[in-house]
């Protein structure tokens, strides 16, 4: 967000302007870390098990039994070849500017995302929750106690599948009095500190093909015969005569036994 440009249009005064950068600079820019008092952050996925093309939440969640917390840095590695982040939303809590901003004030997903072009499983989306109510033009509550990440989240963050795979979603967090990767951060006394005591740990789940996808036959069932229909490529290669991309779930360039178990496995469900 360019609050420069905000404060020349007068759209906040100078003030307020003083305070949300305050509050930003404590969430995203920190110099230096203080000592933690046991806030730790979380995880929540709103499924164990996706199909290609389905969309699946995931919570952040806060736990901070003491400290008054301000601004929460989510920086979470992500497999882009598998998934994409396709939108983030505030929860129900007195944390209401959801980060980075575009100039008009909305979330800007965007900046948030930075695919890893060399290695996608190493992809980040960093954002960050903080105690200030753009609209109203000043800061809200901080906020202690239990948020739970399935129900009651600082935010949501809502992933399209996109290829088959174990998908794992964690946390970057470098150790305590690292100010560049996941925190949460307390203004107890007017001084910035960072309180994330420990590493928080991630989510995993499994993306499978789409009934339809395995339903070869178009019977909407996965029966013997869609099994016999992959089983007849196996082991035929891209560039292969009896190749068939359809065959190919994977799509790894090879008809193999991996493909032959994700038809298996799934024998007998019907679809829609």
């Amino acid at each position: 967000m360019r609050i420069p440009l905000l404060l020349a249009a007068g759209l906040i005064s100078f003030s307020v302007f003083l305070l949300l950068g305050a509050v930003l600079a404590a969430l995203l820019n920190r110099a230096k870390a203080q000592n933690n008092t046991g806030a730790t952050l979380s995880l929540a996925s709103s499924a164990t098990t996706v199909q290609v093309g389905q969309t699946f939440t995931v919570g952040v969640g806060l736990n901070s039994p003491v400290s008054q917390i301000s601004g929460v840095d989510v920086m979470l590695s992500y497999n882009n070849t598998l998934t994409d982040v396709t939108d983030a939303q505030l929860g129900n809590t007195t944390l209401k500017l959801l980060a980075p901003q575009t100039d008009t004030g909305q979330f800007d997903l965007a900046k948030a995302v930075r695919v890893d072009a060399t290695d996608s499983a190493k992809s980040i989306l960093h954002l960050g929750v903080a105690s200030f109510d753009l609209a109203a033009q000043q800061p809200t509550a901080s906020i202690s106690g239990n948020f739970d990440p399935a129900t009651n989240p600082l935010a949501k963050i809502t992933f399209t599948a996109k290829k088959p795979g174990k998908v794992n979603i964690d946390w970057q967090f470098d150790g305590v009095g690292v100010t560049s990767d996941s925190n949460a951060v307390s203004n107890d006394g007017g001084v910035t500190t960072e309180v994330l005591s420990a590493a928080p740990a991630g989510v995993t789940l499994n993306v499978i093909q789409a009934c339809s996808a395995i339903d070869f036959n178009g019977n909407k069932n996965i029966d013997i015969q869609d099994i016999q229909q992959v089983a007849a490529l196996w082991n035929t290669f891209s560039g292969d005569q009896n190749y068939n991309s359809l065959y190919d779930l994977d799509q790894n360039g090879a008809i193999d036994i991996r493909d032959i178990q994700m038809v298996a496995g799934r024998w007998l469900e019907v679809c829609p």
